[in-house]
């Protein structure tokens, strides 16, 4: 399925939605939002070596992270930081669910069949469990990993610096929790990001991911256009001249068999008027072909002679 995200609809969605957001971000190479304690006092750390503080000001060093969360300063800097990244999640998960019908049609049916998939085999599962699954593909597979390497999914043409890239991190882990529905993780201090951020758009999200299912199975109208208008609005098919001519060729080339199966009482001087055989004339003599074949003359043998010379001194 993986694969399948990378085929050019799913890429086209992508840049679609999320490039503006992106490069709007990327912009500000100087935006910090890191909020792991352990940066956060390494950063003052860096500052306190610049500034040259004196020996009695000077920051402790090989502080176990817990430590440099229950810092005042560090928390300081961490709280602003939270509140920006909720902001930029925001923004970003709002774009994705505005652009519900820019979804390609596969995977939206994907998801669909992930539902129903499910449904089947647990049917007391609640929709809070159904969408954790649904999301699973839909941002881990899918969503996530153009965030985190833009570059890679050609949405935007060059790799971020080091503070955005590490704040569109900050935000795939924030929609990917958000999709699985907890509100706590494995690192201790982004439950003070997530623990808000997932209150603020449990419904929504759950929401959304369930709209991304309702779509028409393709199997259920065999028509072309029904597929192509659910996966593409502007359709632009390119054909060359030689793929035209080789079309043309092959179709005269089976000209018969394709009279024959369409209309097996016809045939191709009925479908050709230019090939249509004249009625005989009334006066004109019929011709008919002889029912049994001449018999070919026996050859002979090489010491057959002539009957005259069998013959001698016949009178």
């Amino acid at each position: 399925m993986m694969a399948y995200t990378r085929r050019p609809p799913g890429k086209e969605y992508l840049k679609a939605v999320l490039a503006d957001k992106i490069n709007s971000l990327i912009e500000h190479k100087d935006l910090e939002l890191e909020i792991n304690p352990s940066k956060v006092y390494e950063t003052l750390l860096g500052q306190e070596t610049e500034t040259s503080r004196n020996s009695t000001e000077a920051l402790p060093r090989g502080i176990t992270g817990d430590e440099a969360a229950a810092r005042a300063d560090v928390q300081e800097i961490i709280e602003p930081r939270v509140q920006g990244l909720i902001g930029v999640a925001n923004s970003f998960l709002t774009t994705i669910i505005a652009g519900l019908e820019e979804i390609p049609y596969g995977i939206r049916w994907i998801c669909k069949q992930i539902r129903s998939l499910s449904r089947r085999k647990y049917p007391d599962a609640s929709n809070e469990t159904i969408c954790t699954l649904i999301g699973g593909f839909f941002f881990l597979r899918f969503i996530n990993p153009a965030i985190i390497s833009p570059a890679s999914y050609m949405v935007i043409d060059s790799t971020p610096a080091e503070n955005p890239r590490r704040t569109l991190t900050y935000v795939a882990k924030m929609l990917q929790n958000l999709a699985n529905k907890p509100t706590t993780s494995k690192e201790d201090y982004m439950t003070a990001v997530l623990q808000p951020f997932t209150q603020q758009n449990r419904e929504r999200m759950s929401a959304f991911l369930l709209e991304i299912c309702e779509v028409q199975d393709f199997y259920e109208s065999l028509e072309l256009d029904n597929y192509v208008a659910l996966s593409k609005k502007d359709l632009e098919l390119k054909i060359t001249l030689n793929e035209v001519y080789s079309m043309h060729e092959m179709l005269q080339e089976h000209e018969e068999q394709l009279v024959s199966w369409s209309n097996p009482s016809r045939s191709v001087a009925d479908t050709h008027p230019g090939k249509r055989r004249q009625p005989p004339s009334r006066h004109a003599p019929s011709r008919t072909r002889p029912t049994t074949r001449p018999t070919p003359p026996q050859r002979q043998s090489r010491n057959h002679s002539p009957p005259l010379l069998q013959m001698g001194n016949a009178p």
